[in-house]
């Protein structure tokens, strides 16, 4: 479950995860809008205003890794393959699962934040823009991520976080001010996110790629994006399977 977390660029987000010990449908409500609180005189009545409630409903969906290893290899006692072959598992429900909460569709799987997320920047396309910051048009270069972050609400942005994959991120960090400073701002603790525009930026390859008609950066509060764990994980071992 370590390296399963270690692995998925989303799980550092600090979504919210919930963990439930078996697997029916968890239904989670929603404010699609809010109330407002008024100042009310002393002996005066309150005014009613409620929020409007929805709800969102997780299900569970299954993902596995199936390894074949031969009697002769496990009664190697020089080696621990069996942690070799958890590690190596939890890396690959790792990336797995971290592909399904970008851009996962719900069959069979989670479904992912960019399915639901509101495109707040259409960037001009033309110069520069299939392979870098546009050049051109109403919004270029570093202010299509000023923009983005502008389009956050003031509550969210203190805990927001940029995710995009690498190949965005070497554009991003070329990018300067006018006096030549780079934006980009290395974390100055070992362990620690690198930062723009004050916000942590997390590498995912599986975001897309800057392009016509892609969404290559995501900005946000991913403690608004619910991951549902059915616990514990199993690690089964059979010696009768093959």
């Amino acid at each position: 479950y370590r390296y399963l977390v270690d692995t998925s660029s989303i799980r550092q987000t600090n979504p919210t995860v919930y963990s439930t010990s078996s697997g029916e449908n968890l239904t989670v409500p929603r404010s699609t809008a809010e109330g407002a609180a008024t100042w009310t005189g002393e002996g005066s009545n309150l005014t009613a205003s409620d929020p409007t409630f929805s709800s969102v409903t997780l299900g569970a969906h299954k993902v596995a890794k199936l390894i074949q290893v031969s009697t002769e290899l496990l009664q190697d006692t020089g080696f621990d393959v069996v942690g070799f072959m958890a590690e190596h598992s939890g890396r690959n429900l790792g990336i797995a699962v971290d592909a399904a909460y970008v851009g996962g569709t719900g069959t069979n799987q989670p479904t992912g934040f960019l399915q639901t997320a509101v495109v707040a920047l259409t960037a001009a396309t033309g110069v520069g823009s299939t392979s870098g910051m546009p050049t051109g048009g109403t919004v270029v270069g570093a202010d299509v991520l000023v923009e983005l972050y502008h389009s956050v609400i003031p509550q969210y942005r203190p805990r927001s976080s940029f995710v995009m994959n690498d190949q965005t991120i070497k554009v991003i960090r070329k990018l300067k001010d006018s006096t030549g400073q780079y934006l980009w701002q290395p974390a100055l603790v070992a362990g620690q996110p690198d930062t723009i525009l004050g916000r942590p930026v997390f590498a995912d390859p599986h975001m897309p790629t800057i392009g016509v008609s892609t969404t290559p950066i995501a900005f946000g509060d991913f403690g608004g994006y619910f991951i549902r764990d059915v616990t514990p994980i199993r690690f089964e071992r059979s010696d009768d399977f093959a």
